[in-house]
């Protein structure tokens, strides 16, 4: 009697007779395959991304056994807006958030066959957060002797008519590390040297004696812009 084997997906075995019966030359060759093998998802790796940034949902490794082809479904949180949730492989946008956020994305794909499989991955949505400006007049790289009173922590700079001074910019950070771009402004009696750099110039003007003058920094992630900041300078012989 042949005893009742079990057969792995895709596994061939060969059934040798004895000399009594059939031609060993001619084995006979069963063969079986496991039509019940659920398909395998694969939503890809988890993902950080910024808010309001575009990114790429990737089901492309999902498989079936059997080699069929594959339906795709993404199910995402409400939040995070999918071009084409049909597709294994499709853009998604992160949406604009309060502070960092995790955020679940289901893959779901489909045989033929109608048998299914999920995978998930976690989105995590990062708050982009203002940078700060800071302003400083660098009175110890000015031209020297520019102080003409004050105390040396005074927020007002008292500065000589016709001296050199530097502004300095280079303070001012952003949370998140990004690069930042630099906008100075200045009443109209003060002319910059430059009003996107990070340390300008200006000469103090001559006719603006003992007025107060307030210079602004504001710089820019790109995204975001601070809120201003101020040098305050006072001509004074």
């Amino acid at each position: 009697a042949i005893n009742d084997t079990i057969l792995d997906i895709n596994q061939t075995i060969f059934f040798v007779p004895s000399l009594s019966f059939g031609n060993p030359q001619d084995p006979f060759i069963f063969s079986a395959e496991n039509s019940n093998m659920l398909p395998v998802a694969i939503a890809g790796d988890d993902q950080i991304i910024r808010e309001e940034k575009s990114g790429i949902l990737d089901g492309s490794l999902s498989w079936s056994s059997l080699g069929e082809d594959l339906t795709f479904g993404w199910i995402s949180d409400p939040l995070i807006t999918i071009e084409n949730a049909t597709q294994a492989r499709t853009v998604f946008i992160a949406p604009k958030i309060a502070s960092d956020t995790n955020l679940a994305v289901i893959l779901k794909v489909t045989a033929p066959s109608m048998k299914f499989a999920y995978d998930t991955l976690l989105i995590t949505v990062q708050n982009n957060l203002a940078p700060i400006a800071i302003a400083r007049a660098d009175l110890s790289r000015s031209t020297q002797g520019v102080t003409s009173f004050g105390f040396s922590d005074s927020k007002i700079k008292y500065i000589f008519p016709n001296s050199t001074i530097l502004l300095d910019g280079t303070d001012s950070y952003d949370p998140e590390n990004d690069s930042l771009s630099f906008k100075w402004s200045a009443p109209q009696e003060i002319e910059l040297s430059s009003e996107v750099e990070k340390a300008p110039t200006f000469i103090a003007p001559p006719n603006s004696k003992d007025e107060v003058l307030k210079i602004f920094l504001n710089v820019n992630d790109y995204e975001l812009s601070s809120k201003p900041d101020s040098v305050l300078v006072m001509v004074s012989d």
